[in-house]
């Protein structure tokens, strides 16, 4: 954007047509939306936007977008996280429904735009199956982590019952400072009196700040903890397996996935700016070639904002004058007529 442009405050224009964007992308475009000088393409991206505002006027509904995850900078690492795969999943999920939301309302040039979309109900269902609501891995996303966890609960009830045992155990009882059973290095602990850590068979984790007290492991308690420790780290494996078989999944799948957010982000842009001439009450121009200007009823988009009312200007040149003079007194109204022409 060049110094003429910002003398005519059209970044602040930009700035408030980026409010009508939802992602963070369109609104970075909408920040830098180039000017268009030939007037087939200016014809071209003004029916995009009456094409949009009629389908938000016809079905009183906006585009169903929401934030635009980046799929380059996901796939910066070879590894996606569940907070990753589950973003790109919403990415086409975000593509499929606009493609069906344009589709379903006849939009020439927006139709050519949303039909190279690229839809995957199938792999959406997949990984929407796979994960809670919290991104956790379900015990049904495969047959060996169903088994593994539930593997983890016997083992972690015989432990309890291990547990249990031990504190209906007087004599063991005896030995204690407290019967909170405590954690170390998630492996459970027995807060021993120090006069009695020799007559507890175990391993000592921790000994408290006064020596007073010795954090043990009881000899009975460790193969159990030694197992559940082993089915645990396998548990992280199958579900590293999982998330990797889903990251090579998506990554076959780059070309598609970088297209859907370029066509995303540019639905996004094209809805704000239909969005915005709603807000605006705008009316589209019709672009002549000859050096005619005949706008009516023109006000300044930014006055809108701040303004209740506005008086409106007709400005005309070119028909039966090629030059225009603007006098009056110094109120401002001339500026503004001439930035809001600009």
């Amino acid at each position: 954007m060049n110094n003429h442009h910002i003398s005519l405050e059209f970044n602040k224009v930009l700035e408030n047509l980026s409010k009508y964007a939802t992602s963070l992308i369109a609104k970075k475009e909408c920040l830098n939306l180039p000017l268009y000088t030939k007037k087939a393409q200016i014809d071209y991206e003004l029916n995009l936007v009456s094409q949009a505002r009629k389908i938000i006027d016809d079905t009183q509904q906006y585009l169903p977008i929401g934030e635009i995850t980046d799929i380059e900078e996901c796939f910066k690492n070879n590894f996606l996280t569940a907070e990753e795969i589950f973003e790109i999943t919403k990415n086409l999920t975000f593509a499929r429904l606009s493609k069906n939301y344009i589709s379903k309302n006849n939009s020439d040039e927006l139709s050519e735009i949303s039909n190279s979309i690229y839809t995957n109900k199938e792999l959406e269902d997949k990984i929407y199956s796979i994960f809670d609501s919290e991104l956790n891995i379900k015990d049904e996303a495969s047959n060996e982590l169903k088994s593994l966890r539930n593997s983890l609960r016997d083992n972690k009830d015989n432990l309890k019952g291990a547990i249990s045992n031990l504190l209906l155990n007087n004599s063991f009882l005896n030995n204690l400072q407290d019967t909170v059973v405590s954690t170390r290095d998630n492996r459970p602990v027995f807060q021993v009196k120090a006069s009695c850590k020799n007559k507890v068979q175990g391993i000592i984790h921790d000994v408290s700040s006064t020596n007073l007290t010795f954090f043990i492991e009881p000899t009975t308690l460790i193969p159990l903890s030694n197992k559940i420790r082993q089915i645990e780290i396998q548990i992280q494996t199958e579900i590293d397996r999982i998330l990797l078989s889903l990251s090579n999944q998506f990554k076959e799948l780059t070309n598609e996935l970088m297209q859907n957010q370029k066509i995303l982000a540019r639905l996004d842009l094209i809805f704000a700016k239909a969005r915005y001439a709603i807000h605006l009450k705008a009316s589209q121009p019709d672009i002549v070639e000859d050096k005619i200007i005949d706008i009516q009823g023109m006000l300044h988009p930014l006055l809108i904002e701040i303004k209740d009312e506005i008086i409106p200007n007709d400005f005309q040149m070119g028909i039966d004058y090629d030059c225009l003079l603007i006098t009056g007194a110094n109120t401002g109204g001339k500026t503004v007529a001439i930035k809001t022409l600009g």
